[in-house]
């Protein structure tokens, strides 16, 4: 009971001081080049692509996740692909005023990517420069989507999470490749 009260907190403590930062604008349309570099390991790190700018149709194996409403939630808790298969995933936030992320990583790096994330800050997504990430999208507003395509990794168990400060303690999932 106490490790709820205090995941709470910190989600708490954590929301509110986003909102007492306030000022400028806290997503960014596209990440500046500058800041990108190349990931080095066996599954690449895919630049992120709105649905404002669809992928086109390559054949990759289509999965849909979102956000469950305004609770910190995936609203699948599971996905699951093939090794090597190409993934076309779109990420919708249905949220009403949260924004929110997919990120990738292999398990149990969840909450040390998550934590650096807060470091990298809003001007990165909340996504820090980690060769870990296997992929990820952009911060999406509510009511918006995300595509993000990448190669399924080797088989075994993988996490998704929101990077978003203080979402990881409650929005993550598997991604079980076979």
């Amino acid at each position: 009971m106490f490790r709820i009260w205090s995941s709470l907190g910190i989600v708490i403590t954590t929301m509110l001081f986003v909102l007492a930062c306030g000022g400028g604008d806290p997503t960014p349309t596209e990440k500046p080049a500058s800041t990108a570099k190349p990931a080095a390991t066996e599954a690449p790190v895919v630049s992120p692509t709105p649905t404002t700018a669809p992928i086109a149709s390559t054949g990759a194996s289509t999965l849909d996740i979102g956000s469950r409403g305004d609770e910190l939630y995936f609203d699948k808790d599971t996905l699951t692909v093939k090794s090597g298969e190409e993934i076309l995933l779109t990420f919708t936030n249905n949220a009403g005023a949260l924004q929110h992320n997919w990120v990738l990583v292999p398990v149990g790096t969840d909450l040390e990517i998550s934590t650096a994330g807060v470091t990298a800050g809003a001007d990165n997504y909340w996504i820090p420069d980690d060769s870990r990430i296997i992929a990820s999208s952009i911060l999406v507003e509510p009511g918006s989507s995300a595509e993000v395509k990448f190669t399924a990794p080797s088989a075994g168990s993988y996490t998704f999470v929101c990077t978003f400060p203080g979402h990881n303690f409650t929005m993550s999932g598997s991604l079980e490749v076979k």
